[in-house]
């Protein structure tokens, strides 16, 4: 744009007095950025259509109004990378490639104030690295920039990544980062990366500061932060030390710090695996009387990553028994949850596992895995996955191992409860029931995608029980009355000992573990008082009752003997199902010569009708 131009561009706009300069940078073949258009050059001046004519890759000679230009149009100085991109793009390609830090330093030096936001500087790069290359060199030139010490960081994303006026050592940036970053996790980060720092004794007096900033921040975080950023604080402030060679002050406790914590799962969920084993290690050496008792928990109740990471730390500390019997007796009373159910199904026959897992997949855990899965999709909302779903799912040789250890009732009950699972959709239901197909073909009829009615309790509500499975509930119910609860009762008292509640973390767990045995009492106490001793003397050989023993035989002669017990009785594996199965359900009341006629099961007649307490004991 000539001199003759501008005069006329001012005297028709007299505001573009003052903006004379940047009206005569807009000179044919000066090089310049847009927003929309990216990287272009000045062609000419169009004094006919009084338009600046600019070559935008796609668009040749895009006319632009001058004011609009002022406003929208950058033009980029002969030093600028594009301009440069466009003199020698071999030249700007090699310094992409060999020197990341120094490409990036070059854009922000021709940035307004000499600091740019990453979609700036992304907007400049683009263009030359295109959109895949763009963000493999980010990557890199991220990790460099962070060495740079003529770059500052920003302390958060949308902020300007900027050029410093004089260079700062690394050092000094990272002790900065822990004094200066206003969130307290930037701080950590920036703590964490003091520790990598080679030459860390040699900077000791510079580090100085961070460390106090640390102890600083761990006294004042009681209450105030999270348990991980607690945790945190403390691991930090002893490791520099340790590497400044000083002692801790006594009032940075492990001890406080952990009996501190609100959540231990959470806490636990959110710790990497190095931390995970420091966590351990740290409640083993200040907390030996509790130690077992906390790791047996965050088995029971974390994530399957935290899951094997405790495991690990128990079996190398030669707790192997311990969580031996732990798991028999989650199983045995149902309490495993969907994580640990997860890991062990994923687990259980790899080979430091296998001795103590493979023992217990069997059908009872299959039942409660699909019970879990059942009661997540009930809980959770949108279509997140359900991981033990999934591994269900994707485990192709679990259903077969399953069905190995039970008859084909169990198989049908398991199917049953699969097809009424809602936490698969209808594709993985059918996949899951193909499997049960192929070890037991007269489950083919599941795949109609028609579902048994569910057996409820009978006769308003009583349970029919034997006096063998009656006395066996009671005695459950005793041990819990008369050893796990008070046992539990002293623990927490002991808990409740140690300091305030609302950060002692032994009590939570105690009352946490109080609430399960609570309620496992409450649910027994509620059956006892629903629970009518039978003797099985009523059962006939005319009709089928609770107490018979019928003989059931398909179309093809294949004959089955099943006893209908008690509602605590079943035993599959020794053919004997509670009344209130849908098996026992669909018997009841059956005659010699009657069908019996189940959903996904070949109809069978009752052949035979015998008194369990004529025939009980020689079967």
């Amino acid at each position: 744009m000539d001199e003759s131009t501008i005069e006329a561009l001012v005297e028709k706009y007299p505001t573009l007095e003052r903006q004379r300069d940047r009206l005569a940078a807009m000179r044919s073949g000066a090089f310049c950025f847009h927003r929309t258009f990216g990287f272009g050059e000045i062609v000419e001046y169009d004094t006919v259509a009084s338009r600046i004519l600019v070559n935008f890759e796609g668009k040749p000679r895009h006319a632009i109004d001058p004011i609009f230009a002022l406003k929208h149009l950058e033009i980029l100085p002969e030093e600028h990378i594009l301009a440069q991109f466009r003199k020698d793009p071999e030249a700007v390609q090699c310094l992409l490639k060999e020197d990341p830090a120094g490409a990036l330093r070059l854009v922000l030096a021709h940035a307004e104030g000499s600091r740019a936001t990453l979609a700036e500087i992304s907007d400049v790069l683009r263009p030359i690295l295109g959109e895949k290359g763009w963000k493999s060199w980010w990557a890199r030139a991220r990790k460099m920039a962070e060495q740079d010490s003529q770059i500052a960081e920003p302390e958060q994303k949308s902020g300007y990544y900027a050029l410093r006026a004089e260079p700062v050592e690394h050092v000094d940036r990272l002790v900065d980062g822990v004094l200066l970053a206003k969130q307290i996790s930037k701080k950590l980060q920036s703590a964490q990366r003091l520790l990598s720092e080679k030459d860390f004794s040699a900077h000791s007096e510079k580090i100085l500061p961070a460390y106090e900033e640390l102890l600083r921040l761990h006294r004042a975080a009681a209450g105030a932060n999270t348990d991980l950023e607690r945790m945190e604080l403390l691991w930090l402030c002893g490791d520099f030390a340790a590497l400044l060679g000083v002692e801790l002050p006594d009032d940075v406790s492990r001890e406080e710090t952990i009996r501190s914590i609100e959540a231990v799962v959470d806490l636990a969920n959110s710790l990497s695996a190095a931390q995970l084993c420091r966590f351990f290690s740290d409640i083993e050496e200040c907390f030996p009387e509790t130690f077992l008792s906390t790791c047996l928990l965050l088995v029971r109740s974390c994530v399957g990553r935290t899951v094997g990471s405790a495991v690990n730390f128990l079996l190398a500390g030669g707790h192997r028994e311990d969580l031996q019997n732990s798991l028999e007796q989650w199983l045995r009373d149902g309490s495993m949850r969907a994580s640990l159910l997860d890991w062990i199904i994923k687990n259980r026959n790899l080979g430091k596992y296998r001795e103590f897992l493979a023992p217990l997949v069997g059908p009872k855990l299959f039942r409660l895995a699909l019970s879990a899965v059942d009661q997540e999709s009930l809980r959770q909302s949108g279509t997140r996955k359900i991981p033990l779903a999934e591994t269900i799912a994707g485990d192709r040789d679990l259903v077969e191992e399953i069905l190995a250890q039970g008859s084909q009732e169990v198989a049908r009950d398991l199917a049953q409860m699969v097809l009424a699972n809602q936490g698969f959709d209808p594709l993985t239901r059918r996949s899951i029931l193909a499997r049960f197909i192929r070890v037991f073909p007269d489950l083919q009829k599941l795949l109609d995608g028609k579902s048994m009615a569910a057996a409820g309790p009978a006769d308003g509500g009583v349970l029919k029980v034997s006096q063998v499975s009656l006395d066996a509930v009671k005695a459950e119910y005793e041990q819990l009355v008369k050893v796990r609860i008070p046992a539990n009762t002293a623990a927490v008292e002991v808990a409740r000992e140690e300091g305030d509640l609302r950060e002692n973390s032994m009590y939570k767990m105690a009352r946490q573990e109080q609430d399960m045995l609570l309620a496992r009492k409450s649910q027994i106490e509620k059956d006892l008082r629903r629970a009518q001793v039978v003797d099985f003397s009523e059962a006939n050989g005319a009709v089928a009752g609770i107490g018979s023993v019928v003989t059931l035989a398909d179309e093809k002669g294949k004959k089955e003997r099943i006893a209908i017990l008690g509602a605590w009785d079943s035993d599959p594996e020794k053919k004997i199902i509670s009344y209130l199965t849908p098996l026992g359900q669909s018997i009841l009341g059956k005659k010699i010569g009657d069908m019996v006629e189940m959903e996904g099961q070949s109809p069978r007649a009752v052949q035979a009708i015998e008194r369990w307490v004529d025939v009980g004991e020689k079967r």
